[in-house]
This record gives C-alpha cells, structure tokens and sequence, in this order.
C-alpha cells in the first residue's frame, strides 16, 4: 500500500515538475518572440512592467529544457541537459560577481542589442543581481540532479532559489 502512494506522489511530482518546465519554457519562448518580431507586450508579459532582458530569458528557457531532460531516459539528452545547467549557473554566477565587484561584464547586452539601448529609471535592461544569484543556485541545483548524486543538496539548492 505504501508503495503505490509513494509511486502515485512520485508520478504526481514528476508530472509538477514536467508542467513548470513547459510553462517556463514556453514564457521565455514569448519574450523572444517579442524581442524578434519587437512586440513590446511580449517582452514584459505585464503591460508597463520592464521588458525581460533576452539573455534572462535564454537562461529560463535552459534551465526549463534541463529541467525536461531530467525525466528522459536517454543519457545524450541528460548530458545536454546537464551542460545548460551548467551553462545557467555559470551565466549567474559571473553577472553576480559583475556587480559585486563592479566589472564591465555586459554579455547580456549583446542579444538585441538595439532594443536594449533604451535606459528606463537611469538603468539599462540587463540581468538583475537577484536573478543572477537565482540563476547560479539552480544550475548548482540542477548538477546534482542530472550527476543522479545527492537530492539533497539539490532541495537545499532549489529551497534557497524560491
């Protein structure tokens, strides 16, 4: 009896996890699609509210495919989905350091790099130092997911993420 729920609970979470990833993925899908065909609801999702910087939203769309690759069978696409979580955390974790030591790291500047020229409030439009931060413990989250190592590391990773 104890089996079935937790197999039923495993099913649900694994299903949970499956449909936040899509909804991630398919939001950043949306930014880049306004950034494309420069639809300014689309780069916001809420009117008035600042535009997503394109490179948050690449990290969001890495992240929601790794996510995705946790649940396949097929080792090639787990190592792919490995390499962007690493690519999410390191992404991160170099913004983050950016602006804690005030180096000139724009990288995330560079996708559409035109519509980003505009400065609102003072500032432009590049990755917050809280997304950063974020961006760095979830591909630190997602590692040991994807190495099938310590769970967890991965819950206190996800837990400091939220």
């Amino acid at each position: 009896m104890a089996s079935k729920i937790n197999t039923k609970i495993a099913s649900g979470l694994t299903a949970f996890s499956s449909i936040s990833a899509c909804g991630v993925i398919l939001i950043a899908a949306l930014v880049w699609i306004g950034y494309v065909f420069a639809i300014p609801e689309l780069k916001s999702l809420i009117n008035g509210a600042t535009a997503m910087n394109p490179a948050t939203a690449l990290c969001f769309l890495l992240a929601g495919v790794s996510v995705l690759s946790l649940h396949s069978a097929n080792a090639r696409v787990r190592q792919v989905g490995l390499v962007f979580a690493c690519v999410v955390g390191s992404v991160g974790i170099i913004k983050f350091f950016s602006y804690l030591w005030g180096l000139p790291v724009y990288f995330d500047r560079v996708l559409f790099a035109s519509q980003l020229d505009v400065v609102v409030l003072g500032y432009r439009n590049e990755i917050a130092p809280n997304t950063a931060l974020n961006f760095f413990f979830a591909g630190l989250g997602l590692w040991p997911l994807h190495r099938q190592k310590s769970e967890h590391l991965a819950q206190v990773l996800s837990a400091v993420t939220v």
